[in-house]
C-alpha cells in the first residue's frame, strides 16, 4: 500500500514538473507571439513619421525597390550622449553630400583618386563623428603615406544588406568616381537573402533586420519591442546556406560592375568573437567568405585575426556590441590602408604602363 501511494506521488510530482517546465514556457511563448501587435502603416504616414524622428533626418524611401531607403542629401543629424550599462557614449553629428553620401573629412576633391568603401552601419560609423569614420581615417592615411590626393568615399547605409550595398552602388552609378578599389565591409550579422527595411517600430523609426521585416511580411509596421539583448554576450549561429549564396551572388553581381578593378572584403566581427577561446571556435560565420575571397582572388581582411583576445571594450562604443569606438575605427583604417596601398601602386604602374608608346 505504501509502496503504491509513493509510486503515485512521485508519479503526480513529475507530471507537475512537466507542466511547469514545458506547458507554461509555452503558454509564455504564445502569449508573448501575441503581445506582437503589427498594425501596417501607410507610405504617407512612414513618410511623415520619418518627418517627426529625429533620428530619421538622415534617411528616406527611394524609389528603387532594391534598396528601399537611403540617405537624404545635405542632410545633419545630431545623436546625444546617452547612458549605457557600460558608461556614456559620446554624442556624434552625421551629415550628407549631395550626393546623399556621409561626408568625410577632409570633402571629396575632384581631382582626387577615389577609393569606395560600401558597407552598413560600421562603414556609416554610427557613433562617429564624420572625421572619425573609417572611409574619413583612411582619406588622410593614405593622402599623407603617398603624398598625393586619395579619397575614400563613404557609401555605407545602416541596415543594408550585402544585397543592398551591391543595388546601391549600382543606383548611385557609383562608377561615375571611377574608383580604383572597392573595398566592402562585410559584418558577420549581413547574411541575408532579402533586404532590410524601414519600419516604424513604437512609433519611432527603425531599421528593421531582414528576418524581422520577412518575419512580419511588410516593409513598414508599429510593433512591440522585444526584451533588449546583452550586445556582449549575444551569440550568433552559424549562417545558412541560401543566405550565404545570397551573398555570394551579390558579390558576384559587383564584380562583374567593376570590369576587373580591384575589391577588397574586409569582416568585422562580433563582441562574443573577440572573447571567444580561440578563433576556430567562433569564426563560422567569416569562413564562408574568406572561402569566397580566396576562390576568385580577392583580398580578404579578417579583422578577428587582428583583435580576438582584446577587451571589447576597447573596441566597441559602450553598451555595442557590433559599432566601433573612434580608436578602433581608426586602427581598422590603418589596417585597410596597407592592402589599398598595394592595389593603388599596381594601378598606377598599370596606368603609367598603358600610356607609354
Amino acid at each position: 500500500m505504501q509502496y503504491r501511494l509513493r509510486t503515485k506521488l512521485i508519479a503526480c510530482f513529475i507530471s507537475t514538473a512537466l507542466t511547469i517546465g514545458i506547458v507554461v514556457p509555452s503558454y509564455s511563448w504564445i502569449v508573448d507571439r501575441q503581445s506582437v501587435v503589427v498594425t501596417p502603416v501607410s507610405r504617407a504616414e512612414l513618410v511623415a513619421k520619418l518627418a517627426k524622428d529625429p533620428r530619421a533626418a538622415l534617411y528616406c524611401l527611394s524609389d528603387n525597390d532594391k534598396i528601399l531607403f537611403e540617405h537624404r542629401q545635405k542632410a545633419v543629424a545630431t545623436f546625444n550622449s546617452r547612458e549605457t550599462f557600460e558608461g556614456r557614449t559620446q554624442g556624434w553629428t552625421a551629415t550628407t553630400d549631395s550626393n546623399g553620401l556621409r561626408n568625410n573629412s577632409p570633402a571629396i576633391r575632384p581631382t582626387a583618386r577615389k577609393i569606395i568603401m560600401l558597407g552598413d552601419s560600421t562603414t556609416f560609423g554610427v557613433g562617429l563623428n564624420d572625421a572619425e569614420t573609417i572611409p574619413s581615417c583612411l582619406t588622410r592615411i593614405l593622402s599623407d603615406q603617398s603624398g598625393e590626393a586619395i579619397d575614400c568615399l563613404n557609401f555605407g547605409v545602416s541596415s543594408y544588406t550585402t544585397v543592398q550595398e551591391v543595388a546601391y552602388f549600382k543606383h548611385k552609378q557609383a562608377m561615375q568616381f571611377h574608383p580604383e578599389v572597392v573595398v566592402v565591409g562585410f559584418c558577420v550579422n549581413d547574411y541575408a537573402e532579402g533586404i532590410g527595411s524601414l519600419g516604424v517600430v513604437e512609433g519611432q523609426i527603425q531599421l528593421l533586420r531582414p528576418e524581422l521585416a520577412a518575419k512580419l511580411n511588410l516593409g513598414a509596421a508599429k510593433v512591440r519591442r522585444s526584451k533588449p539583448v546583452n550586445p556582449r554576450t549575444w551569440k550568433m549561429g552559424p549562417p545558412r546556406q541560401e543566405t550565404i549564396d545570397a551573398v555570394y551572388t551579390a558579390l558576384d553581381r559587383l564584380r562583374r560592375e567593376l570590369q576587373g578593378r580591384p575589391m577588397i572584403v574586409v569582416l568585422f566581427p562580433r563582441s562574443f568573437q573577440l572573447s571567444g577561446p580561440s578563433i576556430a571556435d567562433v569564426d563560422d560565420r567569416q569562413r564562408p567568405l574568406r572561402h569566397y575571397c580566396q576562390r576568385h582572388g580577392i583580398t580578404c581582411v579578417d579583422l578577428l585575426d587582428h583583435f580576438h583576445g582584446c577587451d571589447p571594450l576597447e573596441f566597441y562604443r559602450p553598451g555595442d556590441g557590433l559599432h566601433p569606438n573612434p580608436e578602433a575605427a581608426a586602427r581598422i583604417a590603418e589596417i585597410l590602408s596597407r592592402p589599398i596601398a598595394q592595389h593603388l601602386g599596381r594601378t598606377q604602374q598599370i596606368a603609367a604602363t598603358s600610356a607609354s608608346p
